[in-house]
């Protein structure tokens, strides 16, 4: 309890250095107890899974490893060890911290302000997710934090003079890097955290990242859909009055090896290119608008891969059911689809009794084989 206490009031005082008014109340409201539930101790500790990654894959030889910070290596200094948060055993490791503190907070006065004509600025925090105090809270955190690191490294080094944001960006670099690493092993909080990084513009060649590293960002916060797949045994009663919309759909690239898709889809009078990345009940996707144009020049490509249905959204409990009534090579095919919010979710649903035999992981009827098969010689 002294320690937490002792925590939250170094938190406090750092927060008299911050000449912004924004920052410093995002900071008064990430101790308050009542408002927040000290929501700076969860960025704390995201900061130190972080900077902990850094440290650790540091200490080992690029040629020696098989998941390396790649763009640390791009710079003329070797990426410096990263002090973790409240990391202190005794009264002086704790006075030595609070001023490493000040620093990080302190370097973010000279770039972000909320005043438009002030010149070097970097960020008005009203930008910020709408001054959100954690959104605020967090990005001044983690831009301080390198810059603070990045400060210190010039003066310990006279050959990087004048190159203090260049130092601050290797290190937000490698900090950002660390975070997919963190993600791509199954760190929920983390992912979260690199799609946060990514809308907040952190994610992008013009700070120093490579294509390789963005690419894995986007893999990585690709939003994920839960669903279940079911045949359906007999079609519910009335089921012309639940909303329904025609659909054409043709895929122009299926790769088998990596479960990757990209499709076309009219539905209804609207148009939109789609990619799936896995399998099963948990996939990634994203599905973009394109017009009619674009479309039409494109759904050549898609000669003998393509499916025609019609989909009913039928209210189920809290959830809807898509069936989908297939036609022309499929006719006589009937599935339905549930997408669920988690996995809890997915696992606790029970199916009505219209519904038969789940195919969620049989890959015959996924979309994309009845687009280039056609219906399953056997059940």
């Amino acid at each position: 309890m002294l320690l937490e206490q002792s925590k939250r009031t170094a938190v406090q005082l750092a927060a008299r250095y911050l000449t912004n008014p924004l920052l410093n109340a995002a900071v008064a409201e990430s101790v308050d107890i009542r408002a927040s539930k000290l929501f700076y101790a969860e960025e704390f500790s995201l900061l130190d899974k972080v900077t902990g990654t850094v440290n650790a894959l540091g200490t080992i030889s690029p040629t020696s490893r098989d998941t390396t910070l790649i763009n640390t290596y791009t710079s003329s200094f070797d990426m410096p060890t990263l002090p973790a948060m409240f990391s202190w055993s005794n009264r002086e490791e704790r006075k030595e911290w609070n001023k490493f503190l000040v620093e990080t907070f302190n370097s973010l006065n000279r770039e972000i302000s909320d005043d438009t004509n002030a010149k070097n600025v970097f960020k008005d925090p009203r930008q910020i997710n709408n001054g959100n105090p954690q959104d605020v809270f967090r990005f001044f955190l983690w831009d301080g934090y390198a810059l603070w690191k990045a400060k210190m490294l010039v003066a310990e080094n006279p050959a990087l003079a004048g190159h203090e944001q260049d130092v601050a960006n290797v290190i937000v670099n490698a900090m950002c890097e660390a975070t997919v690493i963190l993600g791509e092993e199954g760190d929920n909080e983390i992912k979260n955290m690199a799609s946060w990084l990514k809308g907040q513009d952190w994610v992008s060649e013009k700070w120093g990242f490579s294509p390789e590293l963005i690419a894995r960002f986007e893999r990585l916060t690709m939003p994920e859909e839960i669903e279940r797949k079911f045949l359906v045994s007999k079609l519910p009663e009335g089921l012309e009055t639940f909303k329904h919309i025609d659909i054409s759909q043709g895929y122009l690239a299926i790769d088998g090896t990596t479960s990757t898709e990209v499709r076309l889809r009219k539905k209804g009078e609207k148009f939109f290119q789609t990619v799936k990345v896995g399998s099963g009940k948990t996939r990634k996707e994203v599905e973009v608008p394109i017009t009619q144009e674009q479309f039409e020049q494109l759904w050549p490509l898609t000669e003998g891969k393509r499916i025609e249905k019609i989909r009913y959204e039928i209210p189920y409990d809290e959830l809807t059911i898509e069936l989908d009534v297939y036609h022309g090579k499929l006719e006589g095919l009937y599935t339905a689809e549930v997408e669920f919010k988690s996995e809890d979710i997915s696992t606790a649903f029970t199916a009505p009794d219209w519904f038969g035999k789940e195919v969620t992981e049989d890959s015959r009827y996924k979309n994309q084989s009845l687009a280039v098969v056609g219906i399953p010689t056997s059940k």
